[in-house]
């Protein structure tokens, strides 16, 4: 079992003139698709890693019993909100809960969706959005943050994240919000 120290993974990535996030011109990634037979253009989004052997690590001991499969894949031209750093977090929770609280008090929503920015709005504190966490975040405050993330021009998010299990540290996650703006370049399946 590989032990990837801390910070081993991190890459970095071209600052935004907001210093809100990153710019990626062209950057190779790697994808551990859960159902590796769903159509990419089908999945809601992306989370990719920076390094194979991180990936590798994930299909086979996130998926298991699911024949492991890593993709290698291509971004382009990608403008992405950067929760490595602790700053950024803070800056855009104050925009996100203002962005919530107008879509209440402004918007005519439908209880699914008022309960949905209720949630995330209780969601949305330091102690709750951190890096590290970005799954949570992501699943916690679900379409309000990628509407937040996209209505600010970003396509996606980037964060310091801890792996499942053990065996992998803390590195890059990149969670790309549309499927279709990734380029899977090839699929291995792996020996389980």
């Amino acid at each position: 079992m590989p032990n990837f120290e801390i910070g081993k993974y991190a890459l970095v990535d071209e600052p935004t003139p907001d210093g809100l996030g990153v710019f990626i011109y062209q950057k190779n990634l790697f994808h551990t698709p859960q159902h590796p037979s769903q159509p990419i253009s089908a999945r809601p989004s992306l989370y990719l890693v920076p390094h194979e052997e991180i990936a590798v690590h994930y299909a086979k001991t996130k998926f298991s019993p699911v024949q492991p499969v890593v993709a290698s894949a291509k971004v382009k031209n990608l403008k992405l909100v950067d929760f490595r750093k602790k700053e950024n977090i803070k800056i855009f929770l104050a925009g996100f809960k203002t962005y919530l609280v107008q879509e209440l008090e402004t918007k005519k929503l439908n209880w699914l969706k008022e309960i949905s920015v209720k949630t995330a709005l209780e969601n949305t504190t330091p102690e709750k959005v951190r890096s590290g966490h970005l799954s949570e975040l992501v699943t916690s405050l679900g379409l309000n943050f990628k509407e937040y993330c996209q209505s600010l021009g970003y396509q996606g998010v980037v964060a310091l994240e801890g792996g499942e299990g053990t065996g992998v540290n803390y590195h890059d996650t990149y969670i790309i919000f549309d499927p279709t703006q990734v380029q899977i370049t090839q699929e291995k399946i792996l020996k389980s």
